[in-house]
Formats: structure tokens, sequence, C-alpha cells
């Protein structure tokens, strides 16, 4: 087995054309016998008369000894090679049903002629009979032993099965005449056709049997005269027959007996060989005459159009198969085709990497694309830079944009090579590489380098380009959406869209409120309530939008404000705490003065988030008339509204006794009240006990004895677990006398629902629930999925966060209040879906405001998109 290379002959360089030929060698084969005394070959043969036609034996893939033989032909000097088409039919007419790749024709060369038990007459063709092959052949998948007679008029574009069997042949009168005769046979008579196989003849040579050996006729072929070699059936001595078939084949041909022909017809395509048409007159097969010794074929060559097939590797360039561009060699620098003697200013000629191939006649066509190119010498002082499609250097995703080499030099002849970070190159010499198109598929800001080279060495220049998405799938979202004077909002900028391109990190914001964040997120509150509107400008290098949210801030001033008397030194302050925002207030200033006093006096109720709503002042005046006035104080310090006056006085000193020795006994839902009766002149006259939930002066409830003499009555419906207070209001004839109040508490426990149970995504992989505790004492909280009525944790704060969870997932939640001893009803289900995540942008603010009635979140999250 061999490998064929093809020259490209001027610069020496070779070629891979055809892998696995068949090369027989005795060498490497010892036990090859039948070798003896044949020199080595390899089975490929060049097609006489048709320049760079040639047919070759290719062994298939695989064990060595048992690889099947194919034929395969080329038509443009090795560049294709393909298999032998079969005939259509065989010699009796019938389809041959054999069909390419599966079946083709395989001819007999060299191999086939010297193999033993085979010796079959190998593939004839001569330059005096252009396009006509005779050759013993088989149709299948491979070579095989039994052969028959094949012919191709056309250079073996098409052939023809035209005898059954093997065969000497010789070609007679420049191809107008075929003769043959049966080898390793007896016979008497030979055949022969004048009509390129369309029909055969029988001639009869001998009155008895011979063996023929051989057909010889003049060198050339030019004759009508055949010699027949041959012995006498059991004869050891020579025989020759001499045949003139002029007589047969009757007059002279006369010019209306030629045609001509190319084989380039027969391929039906436009290539040509060695870049020319060539054409051959060729006897008509429909011609009956012959042609003679003295005839001088007429030969037509006219240039085609040049194409790539026509040039061959220039020096320092190569091509690692046939029909590959030519590239310069590794190792191989551009300085090395600059001339020494090239000046700036002045050009020589650049080689593109191609030779034409010499005796090439091609003109015009692709030559300017592979022959040299006039380039000017290079300047050390290249100027570079880029301009681009892109108006402003920013586009819309999705968009082609052009870059341009621009310069005020000669670029012709310079190498350019281009690069984005988002790793697209692109590279080229001359007009090829000055410009690059490229489309960006991502959003983001794109360095574009250029790298020229002139020979003088490399030059670089680089540009920005921005690429974004139109701002339309954004929304403006704030919260607490009912807010109060000074109390904290947040205003953030989202995607509404998860699957788009948008990402809100790389925007540009102006708010209209505050200072320049730059950032889709906005922290405020405001002083005065009222109508107000925050406006938020998003950009970014196409696009431009406004947002705007509309709200009202409402005021926190208290309401439903009563002075109570408790003693002659005692009033009870209570209120109600701000309608919207309950929970919101920081703390209360309680101003107070008596009827004669000018100036007010002023009290702080609570710590940091108060809820408490009741406040009793001591040390006061008997039976004197205060005023008083509640004012809430948001978490900015900011003061509500003043609520309007009230008035109260406190009782005046008792002159008569009042009930002692106060005893409560709790028990289930109601308690047993017992007292000493007052001792004293004066008798009393009746008996009242007020009582009320420790932290709600306001609802104060009365129950009367049936007569003085009772000292005891019962309540009843009162709160499990509930902090209770309780007086005796003792009544004389003309006047009231109150006992010291008195705490206790409630058995029991009634777990009332919870309120205001809300969440907020955290993350992508966690989210925050926050409630109201209910009115009772309780130990902790309880969080279930709702989904699997699983307990997730247990919790003794009013806000809980659950982690672990999935990305832009939906869950949902139950809250159960529990005690000790009970536990009560689950919360209405909460829908939480966890961000998106990836590449994100998490903010929290959490604004914790916790007694035993409220908590408040502020929560606001979003996420960039994800560009994994």
């Amino acid at each position: 087995m061999t490998n064929l290379y093809v020259s490209e002959h001027k610069a020496g360089n070779m070629v891979l054309s055809l892998e696995r030929i068949l090369f027989a060698n005795k060498a490497t084969y010892d036990t090859i016998s039948w070798m003896d005394g044949i020199e080595p070959f390899a089975d490929f043969q060049a097609i006489e008369g048709l320049p760079g036609v040639f047919i070759a034996s290719q062994l298939d893939v695989g064990r060595v000894g048992h690889r099947p033989i194919h034929t395969v032909m080329t038509y443009n000097k090795g560049g294709t090679w393909q298999y032998v088409q079969p005939p259509k039919y065989d010699r009796d007419g019938d389809p041959t049903e054999c069909f390419l790749p599966e079946c083709a024709l395989h001819i007999s060369l060299m191999f086939g002629s010297n193999l033993p038990n085979a010796k079959h007459t190998p593939l004839l063709t001569r330059a005096n009979a252009p396009g006509l092959i005779i050759a013993s052949g088989n149709m299948g998948y491979s070579h095989s032993m039994i052969n028959d007679l094949f012919m191709s008029t056309d250079g073996g574009v098409e052939w023809e099965e035209v005898l059954g069997g093997q065969y000497h042949y010789q070609i007679l009168d420049h191809g107008g005449l075929v003769v043959a005769v049966k080898r390793g046979q007896t016979t008497d008579s030979l055949m022969f056709t004048h009509d390129e196989g369309g029909s055969w003849y029988t001639k009869k040579i001998s009155n008895s049997n011979v063996t023929v050996y051989g057909l010889i006729t003049e060198p050339g072929e030019i004759t009508s005269v055949i010699n027949v070699y041959a012995m006498e059936e059991g004869g050891t001595e020579w025989v020759i027959f001499t045949i003139d078939f002029k007589d047969f084949l009757g007059d002279k041909c006369r010019m209306s007996d030629f045609t001509y022909w190319s084989i380039r017809d027969e391929l039906k395509n436009t290539e040509c060989v060695l870049g020319k048409d060539t054409r051959y007159e060729r006897k008509r097969p429909s011609s009956h005459c012959y042609i003679g010794s003295d005839y001088n074929r007429t030969k037509t060559e006219n240039p085609c159009p040049c194409q790539a097939s026509d040039f061959e590797c220039d020096f320092l360039y190569s091509r690692e198969n046939a029909g590959d561009p030519c590239i310069m060699m590794e190792g191989v620098s551009e300085d090395w085709f600059i001339p020494d003697s090239c000046s700036p200013g002045t050009f020589y000629n650049r080689s593109l990497g191609y030779l034409k191939i010499e005796g090439d006649m091609c003109t015009g066509g692709e030559e300017s694309l592979f022959s040299y190119r006039k380039t000017k010498c290079p300047d050390s002082n290249l100027t570079l830079s880029i301009s681009m499609s892109a108006t402003n250097k920013a586009v819309r995703r999705g968009t082609e944009v052009v870059f341009t080499a621009t310069s005020d030099d000669y670029l012709d002849d310079v190498y350019f090579m281009w690069y984005i970070n988002d790793n697209s190159t692109y590279s080229g010499i001359g007009s090829s590489g000055i410009t690059f198109k490229h489309t960006f598929q991502k959003t983001g800001a794109y360095v574009v380098t250029l790298t020229a080279n002139n020979g003088a060495g490399p030059v670089v220049a680089m540009d920005m380009i921005q690429v974004d998405d139109p701002i339309t799938t954004l929304s403006l979202h704030y919260e607490p959406v009912d807010p109060a004077v000074g109390e904290g909002m947040i205003f953030i900028v989202t995607s509404d869209d998860k699957s788009s391109f948008i990402d809100v990190s790389r925007l540009n914001y102006h708010w209209s409120v505050g200072t320049d964040s730059y950032l889709p997120l906005l922290l405020t509150s405001f002083d005065t309530a009222g109508k107000k509107s925050v406006t938020v400008t998003v950009s970014n290098s196409i696009s431009s939008k406004n947002f705007t949210a509309t709200f009202v801030v409402n005021d926190l001033t208290v309401t439903n404000v009563k002075a109570i008397p408790v003693s002659s030194s005692q009033i009870q302050v209570v209120w109600d705490p701000p309608v919207l925002r309950p929970g919101l207030v920081k703390t209360y200033n309680l101003k107070y003065r008596s009827d004669i006093e000018t100036s007010w006096h002023m009290v702080r109720i609570g710590g940091a988030n108060t809820t408490q709503t009741n406040h009793q002042l001591n040390n006061l005046d008997d039976n004197t008339l205060y005023d008083f006035i509640v004012v809430a104080i948001s978490p900015g310090g900011g003061p509500s509204e003043e609520s309007p006056v009230v008035s109260a006085s406190t009782l005046p000193l008792n002159s008569l006794n009042p009930a002692t020795a106060i005893l409560v006994h709790p028990s289930g839902k109601k308690a047993t009240v017992s007292w000493t009766a007052p001792t004293g002149k004066a008798s009393p006259t009746g008996y009242v006990v007020q009582y009320w939930m420790s932290d709600r002066f306001n609802e104060i409830k009365s129950q009367s004895t049936a007569s003085p003499s009772v000292t005891s009555t019962t309540l009843n419906g009162l709160v499990p677990g509930a902090l209770y207070t309780v007086r005796v209001l003792t009544h004389y004839a003309n006047q009231d006398s109150y006992s010291e109040p008195t705490n206790f508490q409630v058995e029991g426990s009634e777990i009332g629902d919870l309120q205001e149970v809300r969440g907020y995504p955290v993350n992508s992989t966690a989210v925050v629930i926050v409630w109201n505790r209910p009115n009772v004492p309780v130990d902790g909280f309880h969080i279930f999925n709702s989904t699997t009525n699983t307990v997730l944790m247990s919790v003794t704060e009013d806000t809980a966060q659950i982690s672990g969870l999935l990305p832009y997932t939906s869950y949902s939640f139950q809250v159960q209040p529990f005690t000790r001893n009970d536990a009560g009803k689950k919360s209405d289900p909460v829908v939480i879906t966890t961000d998106v995540g990836g590449q994100c942008y998490n903010f929290l603010l959490l604004s914790l405001v916790r007694n035993s009635r409220s908590s408040t979140l502020y929560s606001c999250n979003y996420c960039c998109q994800n560009f994994n």
C-alpha cells in the first residue's frame, strides 16, 4: 500500500491526493512468488490523450491481505477522486441494478494482468484515440477474478459492457476500429467494431483453432492492420496472422465524417484541465470509413476563466489536502515577503500564496484572487482608528454593527485582526479584513480591539460599544402603600418580566426626591401629610423612561382621648392609637396643666416603638380640673398633630372611709371579689365594683351589689389569661369613696386569631414571615408548610425566617400560636415566591416595631436576570 502525493511544480510542495493505493513489492512480501522478476509497481495509470485524468486501484480500510480493492478516477489531476460509474445495462440489454456507492465498475490494471489464475488484459488507452478506453473489469462492491470486456468512449465518464469473458484487444486506425480476440481459449476468428462498440463483427483468421497470445499493430495505432500472434492447437511453433481491415472500412473518411469532442462536455461542469478547454477531432461512430495513417488530428485549445484548480501553492505556502487553501507555513513571518529594497512610499508585488501551474492557460475569472497584489512598502508611522455604524457607540441587542478600520495610510496590504471581549474574532488582509460585522447577543459594555500589521510592526486601536435593550418591562414599586408622616419608605425599580435581558443594576437612575443614588433603590420619608409623588428617570445607552408613584402621606394624630378620675390625686388618660399605623408610633407625649396654670407639663410615654395607649398621672391636686393633650411621635422624631383638649377633675378627698381589704379569687372565666365594709359614723348606701383589662382603662365595666350588707360579688365573662384591675366604689348619701385599685390575672388561656400575617422574599433561597401577636399571652408560634402540613420551626418572636428554599419558587405557610396547655387556630395561608437568583443584587430593609400588638416589616427585593 502507498499514498499518492501531487507535486506543485514550481514550489516543490507535495500535497496528499489519494490514500491506500495498491502497491506490489516483492521485497515487502517474500511469499509472493508470482512477482519473481517483476519490478515493484503502484496500481496507478494515466489516461493517455487526456491530461489530468488518472485511474487507480485503492485498498479498503481493514486487515492486510483481506482488504477489498476499488477502482477510482480523477479528472482534475488528483484534486478529487470518485468511484467508476457502472453501466446501466449489461451486454444483453438487461438492467444491471448496480448503483453507486454500494456497487461500482472495477477495472483491471497492472495488478490484475500479473495476478496468477487471472491474467487479465490491462487497461488500454492511446494518445491517438482520445477518450477511448478498453478494459477488463467487473461490477460489484470490489474487484473480482472474473472479468468481462468494458469500453468507454468519453474518457471513463460512462461505460458499456460489450463482450463477456476475457479478451486481448487493440486499437487501430486512430481509434476508428477496435479488435478483440478471446484470451485463454482456442478460436479460429476475432471480433471487431468500427462504431465504438455499437455493433460487433466476426472475422475468420484460421481454418483450425489456435490459441492467441497477443495483438500487435504499428506504434501509434494509426493503421488498419493487425498482427495476431498464436499457436495451433497442440503445436509448439508461433503462427502469425496479418489482417488489414481497410477493405471492410470502405472509402477514406471525409471532413463530414468527423466531429469535435471534449471531456469537459461529458463531465457537465465548467472545470477545465490546466486552464484550457481542449477539443479533439474524432470520427463519428456512424461513419463507415477509414481514417488512414496520413491523418493529422485537429485539436483546439481555448483558455478558460481562472479558478482555484489552476493554481498551486507558492514558495513558503502549503496545504494539507488537495483543494484546501494555501496557507503560510508555520514559522514563516509576513516580513519575509518584503524585499530588502522596499522603501516607504514605494510598492512591491506581494504573493497571495499561489502560483499558476506551469503550462496552465487560464485567463481572467478568479485570477486576481490568486495572483500577485501590488503592495505598498510598510511605514512604521501607521495611523489607525475604529469607526462603527452604531450611533453614539450604543446599539440595541440583536442589531448588526459594522466596524471599520480607518487610516490616512495605505491599507490594502495590511493584516487586520479584530477581537471583541465576547470571544468573537475576525482577521483578513486589506479589503477582506478592513471591516468586521458583528451581532451582539447579550447586553453589556464591550471592548473592540483592532490590531493592524503592515510589516513594520503591529499597531493597536481600541474602542467601546454599549449594548442594551429598550426599557419596557420595568415598574416602580413602593412600601408602605399608605405611609404616614415620618414613616420610612422604600422605592424600588424592578423588572416585570423574569425572562427579560434588562439588568436593573446596570441602568442609570435619577430620583426626584433625595439625592441621586444611581441605584434602583430609594429610602426616604415625608415630614408633612398630603398627596405626594416620586418620579425616577431610568435610562441606558439607547432609551430613557420616567416612572412615577403617587400616594397620600397620612397623619399620625391619636383619637378618642379620655381623662378618667381615679382618686383625689390620680387621673387615668387613655386614647386610641393612629388608625392608619398603630404600630408606627415611636413614643407619645402627654401634656397636662391645671385650670390655674398657663404652661404645660409633659410626660413621655413608652420606649422605642411603643404600643402603650394609656397613662396614669399621680400626685395631682385633689378636686382640681386638669386639661390633657396627647401627641404621637414618629420614628423620625417628628410630632403629629395635637389631639383635641380633654378635661377631667380629680376626686375630692375622701371624708368618708372607702372599702378595704379587697380580695379577688379567679376561677376559670370568672372571679369572686370581696371586701371589708368601711367603719365610721356614716353608713354606706351601696357598693359598685368597677373592673377593666389593665391595658384598657377606657373599657371600664361596673357591677353593683344587691344591698349595703353584701360585701362580695362574682365577675363573669372574663378573658382567660388576661390581667385585670378592680376597685370598689362605696356609695354614701352625699358622697362616693374609692378603694385603692387591685390587679389580678384570670386563669386559663383562650388564644385569639393572628392578625396581618404576611411574608416577603429575602433572596433566592429564603423568605421572612411576620404577624401581629394575639391579645392574650402565648408561649410561641409554630410555622407550618401548608402544602405538606408539617411544622418547619417554632419561634417565640413575631417573625420567622425560613431558609434553604429553591430559587423562584412559590411556597405556602401558616402560623399557629400556642401555650403550654393549648394551641390556637392556624392563620390563613400566606404564599411567598423566592427571588430569581443568579447574578443578583439584594437589598433588605427591616424596620420592626414589636410589642404585644403589632410587628411591621418593610421588605424590598429585586434581582437582576440570570445570564449563566
